[in-house]
């Protein structure tokens, strides 16, 4: 995920105002504290009313002129940046409704449009996924955010895609309207949201069978590989994309079976990120985000959950999508490790972890994420203090996560045990001093939070402790919109309980061990 956190122009209202903006994301600063609707960085999303905004079918209520032969194009350019050029999603005009994304269509047969977008409630939904679903997916939102600049223009052109991100929006906007943190009264409820989400699944499966047959019917020429490639990017893509509205309510689990499913696409694809092109962001971009979310479910679901311990990221990877990948990495291998130590005890013992190997381990993680500021460019200060504390937190949550799952106290002798216990208690002070200055009040910030506060409350066995986990996991949830950490929170409930009622053994006590069997009796979580 990209985290670009300044602009090189000003948002359109300081424009507007003639003033000087900050051009901070998402919102700049002086729009937020005059309470504006500040109306972003990007070029304005502006619907023609017609075949054509413009050029010689402007106008015009078919797509084809005399001499003319149609041929299937649709593409995103820029359009004005003008404010008095914007028109709103139902036809009047407002200087709001602003997104960053514009469509032209040219010489094309009907409908102009996917026939999705052709209506009004449509394209609001495809605003909204837009300014808003897109912002809340990455670790900090920038004018290049992949969720945004990748994916709508791929769903343009896969309709399971398109589908699946209106069924997102739909889902989103319902949870946020119920949200007493926000302006209900801004955000009007989705009538029937699954209907989006149900076409994008049937679609789907079409979009499979066909992608299957076209494989198997191929030449294997450089052509056909493109072709291929885009094909099975918008398959992948919109599998990601269901599993993320799987997070939008608590009550549903078939995030896995999308996981499972964009996770079987990869195994099975000929095409590996080695023999990928090196230009191929979309590709690179999806993999990492099935790295990402893969990484954190294997956290904490272990029963009919298949760890794929080949799946790691490339080294051919010319960009990281996440700022805090580093650490991501790190704790794949932990989880692969502990997965294999499960059926085979010798793998730890072979392993030649350490307390301190694992320390240096996350101390260079730490480092190299501090250093991506660079990468990122991030240049405000504030926005580098969080990043530096976030990296904290996950320093000492990942330490914590990895000394529970590696060093088992069976395996270790005691001197090793109390110096295991004591680093525990070390970075336990450390995560909650750092989680106590961190922000959960702002949904770019919010979301980064929510696994070092799930492992906080793992370690949490006093009472402000505990209450300070359930405030900010609350916040993280309210403030984005996602409440799929309301499982996690009934998890980490029941897990204090029964601490509460083995007083004895509170320290030995392995939240890995419970999480298990928790799972095992169907109750999925993702802390994600």
């Amino acid at each position: 995920m990209c985290l670009r956190l300044t602009l090189s122009t000003d948002c359109r209202v300081c424009n507007r105002r003639r003033i000087r903006c900050d051009r901070r994301v998402p919102t700049c600063s002086k729009c937020e504290k005059r309470g504006l609707t500040c109306s972003g960085y990007g070029v304005l999303l502006k619907w023609g009313q017609g075949v054509a905004s413009r050029g010689k079918l402007k106008g015009r209520s078919i797509p084809i002129s005399s001499g003319d032969t149609p041929v299937s194009v649709l593409h995103p350019i820029e359009v004005s940046n003008s404010p008095d050029e914007n028109i709103s999603l139902s036809g009047d005009e407002s200087p709001e409704i602003d997104p960053s994304f514009s469509l032209e269509t040219r010489m094309i047969p009907e409908p102009l449009l996917p026939f999705q977008l052709q209506g009004s409630d449509e394209r609001y939904l495809l605003y909204h996924y837009d300014r808003i679903v897109a912002s809340n997916m990455t670790w900090g939102d920038c004018h290049e955010n992949p969720w945004r600049h990748i994916i709508i223009p791929l769903a343009l052109e896969s309709p399971p895609l398109l589908n699946a991100i209106l069924a997102f929006a739909a889902k989103h906007i319902n949870a946020v309207s119920l949200s007493a943190s926000r302006n209900s009264t801004s955000v009007m409820p989705v009538a029937c949201p699954d209907r989006f989400q149900q076409k994008a699944v049937k679609l789907l499966a079409q979009e499979i069978k066909e992608f299957v047959t076209e494989r198997g019917s191929q030449a294997s020429s450089d052509i056909h590989k493109d072709v291929s490639r885009n094909h099975s990017n918008a398959i992948l893509a919109t599998m990601l994309v269901l599993c993320n509205v799987e997070t939008v309510w608590p009550d549903s689990s078939f995030w896995q079976v999308h996981l499972n499913a964009a996770r079987t696409v990869i195994a099975s694809s000929n095409d590996s990120l080695s023999s990928k092109a090196l230009e191929d962001s979309t590709s690179e971009f999806l993999e990492q985000e099935l790295f990402i979310a893969n990484t954190f479910a294997s956290t904490t679901n272990f029963l009919n959950f298949t760890l794929h311990e080949d799946f790691k990221l490339s080294s051919a990877t010319s960009k990281p999508s996440s700022i805090f990948i580093e650490f991501l990495k790190l704790l794949q291998m932990v989880t692969s490790l502990e997965r294999q130590a499960m059926t085979n005890p010798e793998v730890l013992a072979n392993s030649g972890v350490s307390s301190s190997g694992l320390r240096k381990l996350f101390e260079n993680a730490r480092s190299r994420t501090l250093a991506m500021d660079n990468t990122f460019q991030v240049s405000e200060s504030h926005d580098y203090v969080h990043i530096s504390r976030t990296a904290n937190c996950f320093y000492h949550a990942g330490l914590i996560y990895s000394y529970r799952a590696l060093l088992k106290g069976e395996f270790l002798v005691l001197g090793l045990f109390t110096e295991k216990e004591i680093q525990i208690r070390t970075s336990k002070l450390e995560l909650f001093r750092a989680l106590g200055f961190t922000e959960t009040n702002r949904p770019t910030f919010a979301q980064d939070l929510v696994w070092p506060l799930f492992i906080a409350g793992t370690e949490a066995t006093q009472t402000d402790e505990q209450d300070l986990v359930i405030a900010k996991l609350k916040q993280a949830m309210s403030e984005t919109g996602f409440s799929n950490c309301q499982h996690a929170l009934e998890f980490l409930n029941a897990f204090w309980q029964k601490r509460n009622f083995n007083k004895e053994q509170e320290n030995n006590l392995d939240w890995i061990a419970f999480a298990r069997e928790w799972t095992g009796q169907g109750r999925t979580f993702l802390v994600f």
